[in-house]
């Protein structure tokens, strides 16, 4: 959530620590909510129909992205319907702001990631995440500010609103002693 470098971190702690890579795990967790697999592969609900979920892009830019982690889904049964977007459909407030399924879509890192839960630039209202925004741009105490990003955090791991899962690599390049992109180097990028 924070990075390792990051004076808050040792208050906020790793709140997607739970959710780790275990496929059998994962199994027992359909099991036990009434999803089992038939005998011909696909995964079905309680109600004898296969597992369904949209998978969206957030523009055109998340095409691929989308791809990779339906053909995922539909390798453990689950019939993931890929949806990417026209540019005009992804400036729709209201499409983006509700969907049966789930969203591809990068929102940078640690707390700066926290405008997408910002009610007040979405369609639809939520109180809860916007008084903890407010209370983390008001604070500037450490301590403090780390505080309520362990609540942001603990309330992350309890709805889940968002799930981080993977990681785009962006490379800048640049001739030896050009300083021109040190900001990029002081963010948690590389500079060689």
């Amino acid at each position: 959530f924070v990075k390792k470098s990051d004076p808050r971190s040792a208050l906020v702690g790793e709140p997607f620590a739970r959710y780790r890579y275990d496929k059998t795990r994962a199994a027992q967790l359909f099991a036990e909510g009434g999803w089992t697999r038939s005998a011909d592969g696909p995964l079905m609900g309680a109600d004898g129909r296969q597992v369904q979920i949209e998978t969206r892009g957030g523009n055109q830019t998340w095409a691929q992205e989308v791809a990779l982690i339906a053909d995922y889904w539909r390798q453990v049964g689950i019939d993931a319907q890929e949806l990417v977007p026209t540019p005009a459909l992804s400036r729709d407030n209201e499409f983006s702001s509700t969907f049966p399924g789930v969203v591809i879509r990068a929102r940078s890192s640690g707390d700066r990631m926290l405008v997408a839960f910002d009610s007040r630039l979405q369609a639809t209202q939520q109180n809860r995440w916007d008084s903890l925004i407010d209370r983390l741009e008001a604070t500037v105490d450490v301590r403090e500010n780390g505080a309520v990003l362990l609540e942001v955090g603990q309330l992350f791991e309890a709805d889940l609103p968002a799930l981080p899962i993977y990681f785009r690599t962006a490379y800048a390049a640049m001739r030896k002693g050009v300083k021109a992109l040190t900001d990029v180097a002081s963010s948690g990028m590389a500079a060689t």
